[in-house]
């Protein structure tokens, strides 16, 4: 987990409870991601880049913070840029999707990404994929500030709805569900207990 306030990259143990701090004077991290291969990158806002935490290198770097970060297919890279409105599939290629405020990724088992707009209302959260040449679709809308998404094994989708204050799950036939009684949710994770 990135800690911004402390500019650092934690990992934590489940099983033992305990954190282990993998990097520290990152500059504003925003995102975390892992590859296939188990290794992890981080989104520094303060410094246009991606880092690759096990030697330190920049992995991508930009002209604009990216704001959202995930793997594709194959590890390509999927970055989104909050102040660009704009989401890149890839390194080879410019910033060329069409999202308002990309805020937050995930990736489903089919390879496809989900990304959630951090706007304050009428937020969407648009399906990419599984490749770069697919047509993004809009799965749920109306939503105010759409922050946090992740899915489960199934292809269900939960966002974290902050301005509501609850998380909004929407099932693989566009059926809405929403838990309400949170105080401003942002992340989450699936366990295998949900899945």
């Amino acid at each position: 987990m990135v800690e911004q306030g402390n500019s650092r990259l934690l990992r934590y143990d489940i099983a033992t409870k305990t954190q282990t701090v993998l990097a520290t004077g990152l500059s504003v991290p925003t995102a975390v991601a892992v590859d296939s291969q188990g290794e992890v990158y981080v989104a520094e806002e303060g410094a246009n880049r991606i880092t690759k935490i096990s030697d330190s290198s920049t992995y991508a770097s930009f002209s604009s913070a990216a704001s959202a970060f995930t793997f594709g297919l194959g590890d390509q890279p999927v970055i989104g840029f909050f102040n660009l409105n704009l989401v890149q599939w890839g390194l080879d290629r410019q910033p060329d999707i069409s999202v308002l405020k990309p805020i937050s990724m995930t990736r489903d088992v089919l390879g496809r990404i989900y990304v959630s707009e951090g706007t304050d209302s009428n937020s969407r959260v648009i399906r990419l994929g599984p490749t770069s040449s697919d047509a993004p679709e809009v799965i749920v809308n109306g939503l105010n500030g759409a922050f946090g998404v992740i899915t489960d094994r199934s292809g269900n989708v939960f966002v974290a709805e902050t301005a509501e204050s609850r998380i909004v799950y929407v099932t693989q036939n566009s059926q809405l569900y929403k838990f309400v009684d949170l105080t401003a949710p942002l992340y989450m994770t699936m366990t295998r207990i949900l899945e």
